[in-house]
Protein backbone atom coordinates (compact mmCIF):
# COMPACT_ATOMS: atom_id res chain seq x y z
CA UNK A 1 0.00 0.00 0.00
CA UNK A 2 1.12 3.52 -0.67
CA UNK A 3 0.18 6.65 1.27
CA UNK A 4 -2.31 8.95 -0.41
CA UNK A 5 -3.75 11.85 1.59
CA UNK A 6 -5.70 12.98 -1.46
CA UNK A 7 -7.28 9.53 -1.72
CA UNK A 8 -8.06 9.56 1.99
CA UNK A 9 -9.82 12.93 1.72
CA UNK A 10 -11.73 11.94 -1.46
CA UNK A 11 -13.07 8.83 0.24
CA UNK A 12 -14.04 10.68 3.41
CA UNK A 13 -15.94 13.40 1.59
CA UNK A 14 -17.67 10.91 -0.68
CA UNK A 15 -18.72 8.67 2.22
CA UNK A 16 -19.32 11.34 4.87
CA UNK A 17 -23.10 10.74 5.11
CA UNK A 18 -22.50 7.02 5.68
CA UNK A 19 -19.79 7.73 8.27
CA UNK A 20 -22.08 10.19 10.05
CA UNK A 21 -24.86 7.59 10.15
CA UNK A 22 -22.54 4.92 11.56
CA UNK A 23 -20.80 7.08 14.18
CA UNK A 24 -23.53 9.44 15.35
CA UNK A 25 -26.76 7.53 14.88
CA UNK A 26 -25.65 3.91 15.28
CA UNK A 27 -22.90 4.67 17.85
CA UNK A 28 -20.33 2.69 15.86
CA UNK A 29 -16.90 3.77 17.00
CA UNK A 30 -14.11 2.08 15.08
CA UNK A 31 -11.27 0.46 16.98
CA UNK A 32 -7.66 1.36 16.64
CA UNK A 33 -6.18 1.43 13.18
CA UNK A 34 -2.81 -0.06 12.41
CA UNK A 35 -0.42 1.82 10.18
CA UNK A 36 -0.86 5.11 8.42
CA UNK A 37 -4.42 6.40 7.87
CA UNK A 38 -3.46 7.41 4.38
CA UNK A 39 -2.69 3.88 3.20
CA UNK A 40 -4.55 2.77 0.09
CA UNK A 41 -6.16 -0.69 0.30
CA UNK A 42 -5.42 -3.79 -1.70
CA UNK A 43 -7.89 -6.70 -1.91
CA UNK A 44 -7.05 -10.24 -2.94
CA UNK A 45 -9.25 -13.18 -3.93
CA UNK A 46 -7.61 -16.48 -3.05
CA UNK A 47 -8.64 -19.57 -5.00
CA UNK A 48 -9.12 -23.10 -3.67
CA UNK A 49 -5.54 -23.88 -4.74
CA UNK A 50 -4.40 -21.09 -2.34
CA UNK A 51 -3.14 -18.95 -5.22
CA UNK A 52 -4.11 -15.35 -5.78
CA UNK A 53 -6.91 -15.46 -8.33
CA UNK A 54 -7.37 -11.69 -8.46
CA UNK A 55 -5.52 -8.70 -7.02
CA UNK A 56 -7.19 -5.31 -6.74
CA UNK A 57 -5.21 -2.22 -5.76
CA UNK A 58 -7.37 0.71 -4.69
CA UNK A 59 -6.90 4.27 -5.87
CA UNK A 60 -8.08 5.84 -2.59
CA UNK A 61 -8.73 4.69 0.95
CA UNK A 62 -12.36 3.76 0.23
CA UNK A 63 -11.70 1.97 -3.06
CA UNK A 64 -12.20 -1.77 -2.69
CA UNK A 65 -12.94 -4.71 -4.94
CA UNK A 66 -16.59 -4.41 -6.02
CA UNK A 67 -18.96 -6.85 -4.33
CA UNK A 68 -20.23 -7.99 -7.75
CA UNK A 69 -16.72 -9.24 -8.65
CA UNK A 70 -16.43 -11.05 -5.34
CA UNK A 71 -19.83 -12.69 -5.89
CA UNK A 72 -18.86 -13.80 -9.42
CA UNK A 73 -15.63 -15.22 -8.05
CA UNK A 74 -17.53 -17.13 -5.36
CA UNK A 75 -20.05 -18.43 -7.92
CA UNK A 76 -17.23 -19.70 -10.15
CA UNK A 77 -15.33 -21.19 -7.22
CA UNK A 78 -18.29 -23.03 -5.71
CA UNK A 79 -19.48 -24.25 -9.12
CA UNK A 80 -16.13 -25.88 -9.84
CA UNK A 81 -15.92 -27.72 -6.50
Amino acid sequence: MQPSWAGFLRAWTRHLPMVFEAVVRKRFLPGSMEGDWAMVPADFLIGPDLRIAEAFYGHHIGDHLPISRIERFLDRTTASS
